[in-house]
Parts: C-alpha cells; sequence; structure tokens
C-alpha cells in the first residue's frame, strides 16, 4: 500500500474516532442531566446544551434593566418559598452542555446570603457580554448532533419523539430560544441565570463551598428590597386588576406583570415605584390562555405602607400618541434612559410575561402550557 493510501485511511480511521468521542462525550453529559434532573424532557437537553454553546439569551447593554428583573424574580422566588409552594432547590449549580462553559448558578445563593446580588449581577453580565457565544449557524450544527444521540440512546424520554419535532420546526427560523417543559418546571421551579464557567470556578464557587456570608450592609440591602417588594408588589398588582383591567374587554383571568425601573421608599406614606406596567385579559381555551385584550401602562406608582398593608394612591401615567414621549421625560425624569431601554426590550418583556403567566398558571391550578396573542403563534409559557 502506497503512502498516500495509507495517510486517507489514517485521516478516515481519525474522523471516525473524534466522532465516536463526540457522541461519547454527548452521552455521558445528557446521562448527567437525566441524573441530576430526572423529569427532564428533550426540550431541557436542548436549552442545557443550548446554553452551553449560545450562552445568556443576548447581550445586556443596560446593567440597571437586569438588575431590576433579577430584583423582580428575587422578590417573587422569596414570596414563593415563603408560602411554601416548594422548597429551594438541593443543588445549587450545575455545569451546562458537553463542554462546560456556563454554569447555572440558582438563586438561592443570594437569598441565603452565601454571595450578594451586586457581584452575582455583575458575574451575569459579563458573563453574558463577554462569554463564548457561537454562531446560530454552529449550534443547529451541533443540535443536529445531539438529537441522532437522543434517538439513538434515549428515545424512552416522555414525548421525545414530538419535542423533536418540533425542535426541527424552529431550527428554520431566527429564534432559538426556548423554555423550559412543563414537567421540568413543575418539578424544579428554576430560578437561575447561566455565569461563564472562569467566572463562576473564580468568583462564585469558593464563596458558596466555604458560605461565606456577604457584606452585612450589601445583605440587608439586598434583603430588604426583596421583602419590601414583595410586601408593595401584590398592592399593584391588585391595581393594575381592579383600576386597569377593568377598562379593557373582560376576560375569564386578569394578569398584570410589570418591569420596575426605580424605587424611592425614603417616605413610608408615599413610596414611589417607576416602571413599565402590563395588563393582559385572557380566555382559557384547551390549554391556551387567549389573549383579549390589554395593554401597557408605563409610569409612576404612588404607595402608601399603612397598618393594614400597601395600597397605592396614586398614578402617574405615560400618554398615549404624540404626548407618550414628552410625559414620558416629565415622569421618568433622570430615569428615562433606564425607563426606553426596558420598554424597547421586547424580547425580555416576553420572557418575564411568560414567568409570571407560569407562576399564575400554578397558583390557580390551571391545565395550561401556552398563552397566544390574536394573529400570532401560541408560545410557551416559563414553567
Amino acid at each position: 500500500m502506497d503512502k498516500r493510501k495509507k495517510s486517507i485511511i489514517s485521516i478516515i480511521a481519525l474522523c471516525l474516532l473524534l466522532t465516536g468521542c463526540q457522541s461519547e462525550s454527548l452521552k455521558i453529559s445528557i446521562e448527567r442531566q437525566l441524573k441530576e434532573y430526572p423529569e427532564s424532557r428533550v426540550l431541557d437537553i436542548y436549552k442545557c446544551f443550548c446554553q452551553d454553546n449560545l450562552g445568556p439569551e443576548h447581550l445586556i447593554p443596560n446593567k440597571e434593566a437586569a438588575q431590576n428583573y433579577l430584583m423582580s424574580e428575587l422578590a417573587a422566588y422569596r414570596h414563593d418559598l415563603d408560602s411554601a409552594l416548594y422548597e429551594k432547590p438541593t443543588l445549587r449549580y450545575f455545569s451546562v452542555g458537553d463542554e462546560g462553559n456556563y454554569v447555572r448558578v440558582d438563586l438561592s445563593v443570594i437569598l441565603d446570603s452565601m454571595i450578594n446580588t451586586e457581584n452575582y449581577l455583575d458575574a451575569f453580565v459579563r458573563s453574558a457580554n463577554e462569554g463564548v457565544h457561537r454562531s446560530p449557524e454552529e449550534w443547529k450544527q451541533k443540535w443536529t448532533e445531539i438529537a441522532d444521540c437522543i434517538r439513538e440512546n434515549f428515545s424512552d424520554i416522555p414525548n421525545a419523539s414530538q419535542d423533536l419535532a418540533w425542535i426541527d420546526s424552529i431550527m428554520t427560523g431566527d429564534d432559538l430560544i426556548i423554555h423550559h417543559s412543563e414537567a421540568f418546571g413543575k418539578a424544579y421551579h428554576p430560578h437561575y441565570r447561566i455565569i461563564s464557567k472562569d467566572i463562576f470556578e473564580a468568583e462564585i464557587l469558593p464563596l458558596i463551598q466555604n458560605k461565606k456570608v456577604a457584606p452585612a450592609t450589601e445583605v440587608n440591602d439586598a434583603k430588604n428590597m426583596t421583602e419590601q417588594e414583595t410586601t408593595y408588589f401584590p398592592a399593584i398588582d391588585r391595581y393594575l386588576v381592579d383600576e386597569i383591567g377593568k377598562h379593557y374587554s373582560e376576560g375569564e383571568h386578569c394578569v398584570p406583570f410589570h418591569h420596575i425601573v426605580a424605587v424611592d421608599e425614603r417616605n413610608a406614606e408615599d413610596i414611589l415605584i417607576w416602571g413599565d406596567f402590563w395588563v393582559f385579559n385572557y380566555n382559557q381555551v384547551g390549554d391556551t390562555l387567549k389573549c383579549v385584550s390589554g395593554g401597557s401602562h408605563p409610569g409612576l406608582m404612588h404607595v402608601a405602607q399603612t397598618e393594614n398593608g400597601f395600597k397605592v394612591t396614586a398614578f402617574e401615567q405615560v400618554e398615549d400618541g404624540s404626548r407618550f414621549l414628552p410625559t414620558a421625560k416629565k415622569i421618568f425624569g433622570d430615569k428615562f434612559e433606564a425607563f426606553q431601554a426596558i420598554n424597547s426590550d421586547e424580547k425580555s418583556r416576553e420572557v418575564l410575561r411568560a414567568e409570571v403567566l407560569g407562576n399564575y398558571v400554578k397558583e390557580q391550578g390551571l391545565s395550561v402550557t401556552m398563552y397566544q396573542d390574536y394573529g400570532w403563534p401560541a408560545k410557551r409559557i416559563g414553567l
């Protein structure tokens, strides 16, 4: 056999060896996820590998908006734990995918004072803006290999063939980010951010392992803020449902949500809450909440703390049409740019909306997995 033929055979053998190693690596990673999260579905395996390859859903140009969303989720998380809707996870962090470029870090590390909010947020923002981000084309090719591995070795996962078919359908588009499966949401109630491996190992893991308590002043600031938000958020929700939602076409379910821009709590009799407030009315049709009405009401809420709790005393709303910009600038003042960043970020808003709907569905005991706006495809809620 001449040298040229030997070289070709060697190359072919090497390619086969590498392919086999790659398949085995994928298999081991999927087995690891199923061991830690037995209720995982194919959708959750997809999400895990997707996060490993694409990182956080998008870059974060506005740290303040990311902080507001984080604080809102912390408040909801604390409320759910205090209400005994579920327990904290025993698994605080989890390395995603087969390469481990990112680590999911549960928000309970903040609630348990292992790390303060600012350091956690900073690690997340740097990970989003500086971490590994492969192209959509590279991810689609990688998923083809993962899907083949699932079909060959994990076809017994519930609903596997249907989920694989659905994922194939979204691969023709640009939106490759999906939510966790309903089964995963009900079993594990995920509340986390993904942080790059290097930042996690250098800055976050030592604090978790040592159970080091963050500086007292910073912990108290974060704890107080989440407790206060948990307290006056219900008052805001009641106001949005009772005073704003009633002006829309009635539905079976009225579900508000809000992106908080800033809070001034110096005066308990007049707490100032600037935000982008939304209200939607839905009717349930099968497993879908179909939106019948709703809209945006950005502005400034005035809330008073009384002996009986909290109450919205006034609401300065941004006006519509040609009056939107001048009234928004007047109401938000030096917070206008932060408001603009939040108000224009439709993708983050839909993620928050799906999350709030997921909490609402669980609290109400509804058999719902999707929500749908008129004229648009149905989307999965954030279970």
